[in-house]
């Protein structure tokens, strides 16, 4: 073989060898440009056959390749934060006579994420599960879906305005608000509305006042009768109860009375009325008690072991009347709704017939106190006798609790009658005819009268006590007639008065509140007597 070939051999083998190192290195196809020699097959004729060259075995190990890091996803922002009510208002827009009939609710909602997409109102009557509910008028609850105030739920804040109208009343009520994000996250706020009038306030209305014995004893230990043939609407109540009190000054304020005149607490030593009060500073708390004018009644005096008289000789009973009226005179008497008469407050005494002294010291007590020039006081006489008492002149009127029995003698029979049971019709006559020969005595000794109306009376169910006086039935009908001469023959001079007994005395059946049987009876019979004046 010539050296010429044979080169050119070795030379293909080289240029052979290159290619597979390139493609091991590349771990690629070679490029469809690299061209690779032809293969020259020499002839026989031009070389002998050569011994076997040994091919190269390549063996191409792949390069391992880095293992990709997963790719974070990020996670989509979820608001969870409710958005905040701030600034719930209520606020009564239309009011007549203290009767609240319109108001408007206003508040705001923000979010730190998400707009506000959508809020509620709801007015809701109060339930007063430990009362019945029959005194209290029906109404439904309210709900009201809501606006923003700029028209559109587009923003992170929003203001809203919502009015209440042509609200029933004689109750509190829940104002609830309810706002949700576009997230869907919820959020509640609520108030809860001061008492709100059921009746207009018509006792300002006329140039009458009306002025009903209140009492606000009934406690647990002291309570009302649980047997009465007629209950009271609101149930057996206790008089620390504020909702009571409300719908006390509510139902009569609305019927045209003015003054509760409320025993005083320091009544009877012996029944220890200390209670009434803890009782009477709880009512001073409610709502509507500047909407009642109001005084005390009491023997203010507690020399009563066991009935009066009360002997003003002895120094203890001139002294603790002394006292009592000045206790009220420097803790309660300077209220603005403290009952007074040309300026001056005025207190009621009850069984001031009972007062004695042989030394004058029931007209000192009285002077002592400033009767007449500091303080009015109001005294009581009974029976159809005049008797002459020598505090006449330091009284600025008299009255009688319970004419229909005080001024009756047929019922009695001490006074030649007898004890029974009599319609307030047969009786009526007589008590008026008292009062009128009491109306004249007094006013010519220069004091005024002041006549009682009452319904009847029946103390048959008085767990205190087992005096059971003579019953006289109660009767709308005989009352209205009642009031009805009292306003022509009584009422004829200024300031014009009228004593009732009582609003709520149900041991001995004078009252006039609301009942399971009567209702409204007689508070409808003394508004209606009384119009137009």
């Amino acid at each position: 073989m010539s050296g010429r070939i044979l080169r050119k051999e070795l030379l293909r083998l080289v240029a052979v060898l290159f290619i597979g190192v390139g493609l091991i290195s590349a771990c690629a196809k070679p490029s469809p440009e690299a061209k690779i020699p032809p293969t020259l097959t020499p002839t026989a004729t031009h070389m002998p056959t050569p011994s076997p060259t040994p091919t190269p075995t390549l063996t191409l190990v792949p390069t391992a390749s880095p293992t990709p890091k997963p790719t974070a996803t990020p996670t989509p922002y979820v608001d969870r934060t409710p958005p905040e009510i701030s600034g719930l208002e209520w606020q009564p827009t239309r009011v007549v006579n203290s009767k609240v009939y319109d108001g408007r609710v206003t508040f705001e909602a923000q979010d730190e994420g998400s707009p506000i997409a959508y809020a509620e109102l709801n007015f809701v009557p109060k339930e007063y599960p430990h009362l019945s509910r029959a005194a209290f008028p029906e109404e439904d609850p309210r709900k009201l879906v809501l606006k923003p105030l700029d028209g559109a739920f587009d923003e992170l804040k929003e203001e809203f305005a919502v009015d209440i109208t042509d609200i029933i009343g004689g109750r509190e009520y829940d104002v609830v608000a309810v706002v949700k994000d576009k997230a869907g996250n919820i959020s509640t706020a609520s108030l809860k509305t001061p008492y709100i009038r059921e009746f207009e306030n018509m006792a300002p209305l006329d140039d009458i006042t009306i002025a009903a014995f209140y009492y606000n004893w009934y406690s647990p230990n002291y309570y009302i009768p649980r047997n009465l043939p007629d209950k009271p609407l609101l149930g057996f109540y206790n008089s620390e109860d504020n909702i009571v009190f409300n719908r006390h000054v509510d139902w009569a304020t609305g019927h045209r009375i003015d003054v509760f005149a409320f025993p005083y607490p320091y009544h009877n030593s012996k029944y220890a009325f200390t209670w009434l009060e803890k009782i009477f500073k709880k009512n001073m708390e409610a709502e509507l008690f500047g909407q009642m004018k109001f005084s005390f009644c009491s023997t203010f005096v507690d020399n009563t072991d066991p009935h009066p008289p009360y002997d003003f000789d002895d120094p203890k009973v001139k002294q603790d009347f002394i006292e009592n009226i000045e206790h009220i005179k420097a803790h309660y008497a300077e209220l603005p709704n403290f009952w007074r008469i040309n300026g001056k407050p005025v207190i009621v005494t009850w069984s001031t017939h009972a007062y004695q002294s042989e030394s004058g010291n029931v007209k000192y007590a009285m002077e002592a106190v400033g009767s007449g020039r500091d303080v009015l006081l109001i005294g009581e006489i009974v029976g159809t006798g005049k008797p002459k008492f020598e505090w006449y002149n330091n009284v600025y009127g008299l009255y009688t609790y319970e004419p229909l029995l005080s001024f009756v003698d047929s019922v009695w029979p001490h006074a030649g009658g007898k004890l029974g049971t009599y319609e307030v019709g047969g009786v009526l006559d007589e008590a008026l005819e008292t009062m009128r020969g009491w109306k004249q005595f007094v006013e010519r000794i220069g004091i005024k009268y002041i006549p009682t109306i009452s319904p009847g009376f029946d103390n048959t169910y008085d767990y205190r006590t087992t005096n059971r006086p003579s019953i006289i039935v109660r009767s709308p009908y005989s009352f209205g007639k009642f009031i009805s001469e009292v306003k022509r023959d009584f009422l004829d001079r200024n300031p014009k008065i009228i004593f009732v007994t009582t609003l709520n005395e149900w041991f001995e059946g004078t009252q006039i509140e609301p009942s399971e049987e009567e209702g409204f009876a007689y508070l409808e019979i003394l508004k209606e007597a009384l119009a137009g004046h």
